[in-house]
């Protein structure tokens, strides 16, 4: 996603979407791994700000999980309809 989009809310559109996927899916539990570089700083706590559980953190990244996975509220800006994403 580009910068110029981060930070507007389009990241939380597709969390939403990919959690609701998810749930939809019968997924009872995501893992996700954060990975810092040069170029990533700008979202180095999104998964933070997500709700998920750091489990470890180490120079070479972080991981979370998230479980329960439930349903996320999309912004309330935005609509998405079919299957857009």
């Amino acid at each position: 996603v580009s910068c110029r989009a981060l930070g507007r809310g389009v990241e939380r559109v597709l969390w939403a979407e990919l959690v609701n996927r998810a749930t939809s899916a019968g997924v009872r539990r995501i893992h996700a791994c954060y990975l810092p570089t040069a170029k990533n700083a700008l979202v180095a706590n999104l998964y933070d700000q997500f709700g998920m559980n750091k489990l470890s953190e180490s120079n070479i990244g972080t991981h979370y999980e998230l479980e329960p996975v439930a349903p996320v509220a999309f912004p309330a800006w935005i609509t998405v309809s079919g299957n857009a994403l």
